[in-house]
């Protein structure tokens, strides 16, 4: 075993603290449905923790991803996953962000791919915008794109283009090196 390695085991070199980091569309609403499915790009690896999203009453809500195209995909379940837990959350207020928290998972995703995310009611309302063009880039900073995607109810996508209102909240990926 190198000095490195026996020192990271030992727990002597720790990887610098990186913040949680965000992406925000907007909770400026104007329609509304059950939820969004969307793409969204990791510009470098990361891992989303969580979300805040434009939501009336007290929805169960779900997120569910997929590597690839939802498109084919906007009615059906076939080959998402869920991430983590159906979760009972009441609203903050429209336009107002409301955080899912207890969702129990969160989604890694690789520098340069895209990922397809599904944030919805399980029954219950959603508020979302208006788009412009369906694949559009609709938010970014330095590590993640959002795009304009789909609206509508619980996999059943018709309504398009639709931007999601929210925010994404995750983890850039560090890596470990030793400070000698």
């Amino acid at each position: 075993m190198t000095l490195f390695a026996t020192l990271l085991v030992a727990g002597l070199i720790v990887a610098p603290a990186v913040g949680q980091c965000s992406v925000t569309t907007t909770f400026a609403g104007g329609n509304g449905a059950g939820g969004n499915m969307f793409d969204v790009m990791a510009l470098t690896d990361l891992t989303i923790t969580g979300f805040d999203v434009n939501i009336s009453g007290s929805p169960q809500m779900e997120v569910w991803y997929r590597q690839g195209t939802y498109l084919g995909f906007e009615n059906s379940s076939a080959g998402w996953t869920q991430a983590g837990n159906t979760i009972q959350v009441t609203s903050n207020g429209v336009g107002v962000p409301t955080p899912l928290t207890g969702l129990g998972a969160s989604i890694f995703i690789p520098a340069g791919q895209i990922f397809r995310l599904h944030v919805t009611t399980v029954a219950g309302s959603m508020t979302y915008s208006n788009g412009s063009v369906q694949g559009a880039l609709f938010a970014q900073n330095g590590d993640l794109q959002i795009f304009e995607g789909h609206g509508g109810s619980y996999f059943n996508q018709t309504n398009v283009p639709r931007v999601w209102n929210g925010a994404i909240y995750y983890n850039p990926a560090v890596g470990l090196y030793a400070n000698f």
